[in-house]
């Protein structure tokens, strides 16, 4: 099974990239402690806002499209 969304967030969360953005954890750096327990450290480098980087809400061509045609597909 594909998850093209999932796929890109992770990929983007490994490039160690400084983000300036929401959420305001900062990937993690600034999360609480019980936060990092629930949540697990990759996942919340992985809460990310969308960027350029991951695709365009407005225009996809990246994963949000990948994974827009996987939903068509199963409707």
């Amino acid at each position: 099974m594909s998850a093209p969304i999932a796929e890109a967030l992770l990929r983007y969360a490994g490039l160690g990239v400084a983000p300036y953005h929401t959420p305001g954890h900062k990937g993690g750096r600034g999360a609480h402690p019980l936060l990092r327990r629930l949540l697990t450290d990759e996942g919340l480098r992985a809460d990310v806002s969308l960027s350029a980087e991951l695709d365009d809400f407005h225009a996809p061509t990246g994963c949000i499209r990948a994974a827009e045609e996987l939903a068509a597909r199963a409707y």
